[in-house]
């Protein structure tokens, strides 16, 4: 099979390359996707859910990834998407724009025509208010109204008011540090994946296209410096598919293992790895970012609870800066989170999720010795623990000292720290 695009992954970015791409008739597009597909007439339940319950679906996750929180630590399990629509059909569904800050940072580095007045556009394009289907692109986002908050988001909005954050209208329209009602990559009803949005029935039907689903790339076919297409085992078979171009969008982890497994990367590593380096490029696989969570739940009572007939998860956050010396501001986010579980009891209990947005700490990515027989990808991250800390704890004395106004009238509640 000969094609102009081969894409590498079904994800959050391949999803919609594979339908821009295959508008134009010329072109014949190829998708890979090593999870199983989601066809609009057979999405699973739990995807289309708009609360996450696919995110505790074992069978959408890579088994056996793994990762270290520090250097020579011990290995803990490392979720990742493997299904159609990637991360889009299995995260929280909170749609977050970055800062302009992030953009900006990135246009300093050396990425023209990614400050954040360049990417603007984009975003209005993409995304569409869920509640005015005309508005805007393919990709709905839904911010709940008030009338859906429950007694605690009231509470805390209210408790929040006392210590000077204001109230923004839609966080991704009007950036800054603030209380506001959480946007969500959802409808009232179903959520929005890529897959979902960009993989519609009218754009399956493509003659262009070919979508392959339950197909796992296990190399690069390089030629004379150039990738000329993949090898790709699906059902116990192996065959290979040519192209013009290979696009890699299998993600953070997978995109450089794959650069790596190919021999591309920094060659002493490679060559540690038993791998051939074929082009040394020290940068592959190297700056991992993740932004760490610390959540907290609390008790509620019945009438300060999220109806148990919405199904939603995250209702609204608190945007405020850590004011740590190197720190931008609006680097820190505390969610408010209205179900724990898919079953009527979640409401019973609240989450507060305080997350760090703007985390110093990077960590790599690399494949296992090319020499053993199992190719996995180990996610070696080296992270500045102490920094995270201090940084993720400050959203937490926010709350702390808000729990007295929370705790008043109607909205009593009981705090607990809870692990994953």
């Amino acid at each position: 099979m000969i094609a102009d695009y081969v894409i590498v992954g079904g994800g959050s970015a391949g999803a919609v390359l594979a339908s821009r791409l295959s508008e134009s008739p010329a072109n014949r597009v190829v998708l890979l996707e090593a999870g199983a597909d989601t066809p609009p007439d057979a999405t699973p339940a739990d995807i289309d859910d708009t609360f996450p319950s696919s995110s505790l679906n074992p069978g959408y996750f890579w088994p056996e990834l793994q990762a270290r929180r520090r250097e020579g630590g011990p290995l803990h399990p490392y979720p990742q998407a493997r299904i159609m629509g990637g991360g889009s059909s299995i995260m929280g569904m909170w749609a977050l724009r970055g800062m302009p800050s992030d953009y900006r940072r990135w246009t300093e580095a050396g990425a023209e025509g990614w400050d954040w007045p360049d990417v603007l556009p984009y975003f209005r394009r993409a995304e569409a208010h869920a509640d005015e289907p005309s508005s805007g692109g393919p990709y709905p986002i839904r911010i709940p109204p008030r009338a859906e908050w429950p007694g605690f988001v009231r509470a805390i909005e209210a408790a929040m008011q006392t210590r000077g954050f204001g109230h923004i209208e839609d966080i991704n329209e009007t950036p800054g540090c603030g209380f506001f009602a959480m946007p969500n990559a959802a409808t009232a009803h179903k959520r929005s994946s890529t897959a979902s949005r960009y993989l519609t029935a009218a754009v399956r039907a493509r003659p262009n296209l070919i979508i392959l689903a339950g197909a796992t790339v296990r190399a690069l076919r390089i030629e004379n410096g150039r990738a000329m297409g993949v090898s790709v085992e699906q059902a116990g078979a192996r065959r290979e598919l040519a192209a013009g171009e290979v696009i890699l969008s299998a993600g953070a982890i997978h995109s450089p293992a794959l650069l790596m497994r190919a021999g591309i990367g920094n060659a002493q590593s490679l060559c540690d790895l038993g791998i051939e380096p074929r082009l040394h490029r020290p940068g592959v696989g190297q700056n991992l970012q993740n932004h760490p969570y610390l959540h907290i739940a609390m008790t509620l009572p019945a009438r300060a609870r999220l109806p148990a007939e919405l199904r939603r998860f995250a209702l609204a956050g608190v945007r405020h800066s850590s004011g740590l010396a190197g720190c931008p501001a609006g680097d820190l986010v505390l969610t408010a989170i209205g179900r724990v579980s898919s079953y009527r009891f979640g409401v019973d209990l609240a989450m507060f999720s305080a997350a760090l947005y703007a985390p110093f700490s990077r960590g790599t990515v690399a494949p296992t010795n090319a020499r053993r027989k199992r190719r996995r990808s180990l996610i070696s991250a080296s992270w500045t623990i102490r920094a995270m800390r201090r940084g993720c704890c400050r959203p937490l004395v926010s709350l702390k000292a808000c729990l007295p106004t929370l705790s008043s009238g109607s909205t009593t509640m009981t705090p607990f720290c809870c692990r994953r």
